[in-house]
């Protein structure tokens, strides 16, 4: 399937197995290059603000480095419970924790996604609601 980037090289900049999975199932060609980025982000943001904000500063640190021709996508991923992050479980007691809070609670996924290139910018988010049943 053609999507009018034939003439574009596609950087992933994600370790996900998922999202590398994905553009692959939309038949598109990339190149994965990772890169060590703080997931810290200004308070008071909220919900798809921290999400998109996430994804966009990930982005950012390829700005001014891609060549007319390339394109950078970036995501960030949060789960968003009772007005707060869960972020990834430090050790065994902090998954049991975290599981503890959405058990019978619903929460939200929400990746944020960034597309740049030399000449434009977009940033957009998904959430799904999620309802976790008692345990």
């Amino acid at each position: 399937m053609s999507y009018g980037l034939e003439n574009y090289r596609i950087i992933l900049a994600s370790q996900s197995p998922r999202r590398e999975l994905l553009l692959k199932e939309l038949g598109l060609e990339f190149d994965i290059i990772s890169s060590k980025f703080s997931e810290d982000y200004p308070e008071g943001l909220a919900g798809r603000e921290i999400a998109e904000y996430i994804s966009h500063q990930k982005a950012l640190s390829f700005a001014g480095k891609l060549q007319q021709d390339e394109i950078v996508i970036t995501a960030d991923t949060i789960v968003w419970c009772n007005g707060k992050v869960l972020g990834k479980p430090k050790d065994h007691a902090d998954a049991f924790r975290m599981l503890k809070e959405i058990s019978g609670n619903t929460h939200e996924v929400i990746t944020g996604v960034t597309l740049l290139s030399v000449s434009r910018e977009k940033t957009f988010s998904e959430s799904s609601r999620v309802t976790f049943d008692e345990i």
